[in-house]
């Protein structure tokens, strides 16, 4: 038996389109800057300290305790977009 297409549906995804990529592409430069800091290995703190993203971290959502870059947690894939500096305590956003 051939699956009914719900026509509604399709439209509707090919009208989201265009604004699904009008998202992407403003997500973009804080996605680039993100990973440039992965590959960097370092954040530096509005006081000039300098944080290492490469250590031993634990999780807060899944409480893994894993030596890795503490912007992504590879047991659970969250990914985290502020780091808090090991000198000074602020918030880093990256």
């Amino acid at each position: 038996m051939a699956e009914r297409v719900d026509w509604i549906s399709v439209v509707l995804v090919i009208l989201s389109l265009p604004v699904r990529i009008v998202l992407a592409l403003l997500r973009l430069p804080a996605d680039l800057r993100r990973v440039e800091a992965a590959r960097r290995g370092v954040v530096t703190c509005s006081s000039g300290h300098v944080t290492t993203l490469m250590r031993m971290a634990r999780c807060p959502v899944c409480a893994a305790v894993k030596p890795t870059n503490v912007l992504l947690c590879p047991v659970c894939k969250t990914s985290f977009a502020a780091v808090t500096c090991s000198e000074c305590g602020e918030t880093v956003f990256i």
